[in-house]
């Protein structure tokens, strides 16, 4: 059972960028700019079923100085999915500006926030996972289209293991 008492639903998920340090850019450098770096970077939005643990949904490459999380999740086509499907994502503040498709850390009963926070948490988890290859660990020196087949490959190697033996921890646990 969901904290709220609710049902659960395999639709509900987790939503959270995630950059990634590239060489720099000689257009436009400065919407290139990550401030988590202070350089050069890459955005990708990625989103983990909530109560399957599984990577459900990514969205990139996108400019890290231009685009915020919140505008991947509009732009990207995350929100629209969602407002269809009559789902809400869980997600941190980076992300306000849709109270009808996101919930945030600061809504909701203790029992729930504590839940989101479990969910967050987990999110980072497979998020740091990512960053265990090479490729994406360090800064990228190939072109952003070679970057976007990479990460696609990491995504798939962490599902694998995800599914293989090496699940996230449970949020419901």
């Amino acid at each position: 059972m969901h904290p709220d008492g609710a049902q659960r639903s395999n639709r509900s998920v987790t939503v959270d960028g995630t950059d990634f340090r590239i060489s720099e850019q000689r257009d436009e450098p400065t919407s290139w700019f990550s401030f988590k770096f202070k350089a050069a970077a890459v955005r990708y939005e990625v989103a983990i079923g909530t109560y399957t643990g599984m990577i459900v949904w990514t969205s990139g490459p996108w400019r890290a100085g231009r685009y915020p999380d919140s505008s991947i999740f509009r732009e990207g086509g995350l929100c629209e999915r969602l407002r269809n499907a009559g789902e809400k994502a869980i997600a941190d503040k980076g992300y306000r500006g849709e109270p009808e498709v996101i919930d945030l850390p600061d809504q909701g009963s203790h029992d729930n926030k504590h839940y989101k926070k479990m969910a967050r948490a987990r999110h980072e988890q497979c998020n740091k996972r990512f960053k265990q290859y090479g490729c994406l660990a360090q800064r990228f020196r190939h072109s952003i289209d070679f970057h976007c087949k990479c990460f696609s490959a990491v995504v798939v190697l962490t599902e694998l293991s995800i599914e293989n033996g090496e699940p996230l921890w449970d949020v419901f646990a």
